[in-house]
């Protein structure tokens, strides 16, 4: 990034520029307010806007929009953050353990299933994610012929489905068909007020799960 970014695009604060990359790294999953960043780096918006465009145009991020259609109930500016390659993020904030004893285990897990969805979905379909202002969340929405597709990533051993608030809040407000929840281990299905809710285990959802195809 050194040489790529920095000298290339001379940029003229590479101390701000770098604590960026690490505080993205830190949120990567969660909800990005520019106008904090703004104020903790100590750099002007349009700044801030230069350098989220050249780590985009460089595919060190990539930035999600959420997905709403209420906009008294539900967050529809602020983006979240994923990253091209998670060993970037790693490195960022010097963190290599392994999954199952990191603290950040679920933005890492969310992190992997977004570009899982990026790679089979080759640019077909736009990636969003949903939250209403009171909390409840899915991690990724795609649309089925107009109709939202909630996707849960959960970095998480089942020994039984269970179904989270958020998704059950989802489900009641949009009546979607189908939704998926990503995990660990689990291959299963289970139906909610007309919904079915596939459990797809990592390695199905790597090796079998051709989701371009389900989503047209």
């Amino acid at each position: 990034m050194e040489k790529d970014i920095k000298k290339f695009l001379e940029i003229k604060n590479e101390s701000a520029f770098a604590r960026l990359i690490t505080l993205l790294s830190a949120s990567s999953g969660s909800l990005i307010n520019m106008n904090e960043i703004s104020n903790t780096l100590s750099i002007h918006q349009v700044t801030l806007d230069n350098y989220f465009y050249y780590l985009e145009q460089t595919f060190i991020i990539d930035r999600v929009r959420p997905y709403f259609r209420n906009i008294r109930k539900e967050i529809v500016k602020s983006p979240k953050v994923y990253f091209n390659d998670i060993g970037t993020r790693n490195f960022a904030i010097n963190n290599f353990n392994k999954l199952d004893i990191r603290e950040d285990r679920g933005f890492v897990f969310e992190n992997f299933v977004y570009l899982i969805l990026k790679e089979k979905l080759a640019g077909s379909h736009k990636i969003n994610f949903w939250r209403t202002k009171a909390g409840a969340e899915m991690d990724f929405i795609i649309l089925k012929d107009l109709k939202p597709v909630p996707i849960e990533a959960r970095a998480k051993y089942f020994k039984k489905p269970a179904v989270t608030k958020s998704m059950r809040s989802f489900i009641n407000t949009y009546k979607p068909e189908t939704a998926y929840v990503i995990n660990l281990n689990l291959n299963e299905e289970i139906k909610i007020n007309n919904c079915l809710i596939k459990f797809i285990n990592t390695r199905s959802f790597v090796e079998d799960f051709d989701l371009v195809s389900k989503v047209r």
